[in-house]
């Protein structure tokens, strides 16, 4: 999964980071909070280290925040369109998540497990 550089971004920014203009340049966005390392985030998907640099960033953000890598790839994980059929009632439901699980809680209000039985 290819994560953009606006999600970052924008998650910074929600989570209280302050983009330092001095320290950014064309390539990278430099975010700063008090007590924290900065952290430089990669703007240009076509450079051909963005994937190593993007995959620095956010370990570096989830070392900041205390929080697992993985929770914050679930955070910036971009939304999606489902549409899921009930085929008892034979409606089809548009739904915005990020994943196929979250698309059917919504509709079913149940787990992909307890679906799948």
């Amino acid at each position: 999964m290819t994560i953009i550089p606006e999600a970052v971004q924008n998650y910074l920014l929600r989570n209280g980071w302050v983009l330092d203009p001095a320290q950014s340049t064309h390539a990278r966005a430099t975010f700063e909070k008090p007590y924290c390392l900065g952290i430089d985030v990669p703007l240009r998907m076509d450079f051909g280290d963005y994937e190593r640099r993007m995959k620095e960033a956010l370990e570096a953000i989830a070392r900041e925040e205390s929080i697992p890598v993985s929770e914050l790839l679930e955070e910036l994980a971009p939304m999606k369109t489902f549409h899921v059929t009930d085929h008892k009632t034979g409606v089809t439901h548009v739904v915005r998540c990020k994943t196929v699980e979250e698309a059917l809680r919504q509709v079913f209000d149940v787990s992909v497990e307890e679906r799948c039985q």
